[in-house]
């Protein structure tokens, strides 16, 4: 169910953040700062879990961090790579977020 719901936010919250990262956040950097900031408050929720209903909080907390995340870490991928080498960089970036 857990995932379910991540999967299911990830489609529901998408203008939600589309409307956020117009409006407020404008750098890649400051959206992926934003999402470890949201990435540390889930950890903590859900180190503090007793029940369900607590690892399914901090699996909504933790879905709105990756939302915020892992959107910009190929653009900043993107951002650094030298000259025609983007697409490698960027496919070095999400090799390892597969492999992990």
């Amino acid at each position: 169910m857990l995932w379910t719901a991540n999967g299911a936010l990830i489609v529901v919250l998408q203008p939600m953040l589309a409307y956020i990262l117009k409006g407020w956040i404008t750098s890649t950097k400051t959206q992926i700062l934003v999402g470890y900031l949201v990435f540390i408050v889930s950890f903590i929720t859900v180190s503090r879990a007793e029940a369900f209903s607590g690892f399914m909080g901090a699996m909504v907390i933790l879905t709105i961090g990756e939302m915020f995340v892992w959107p910009g870490v190929p653009s900043i991928a993107n951002d650094l790579a030298p000259a025609g080498r983007a697409g490698f960089y960027q496919g070095i970036v999400n090799s390892t977020a597969t492999a992990g």
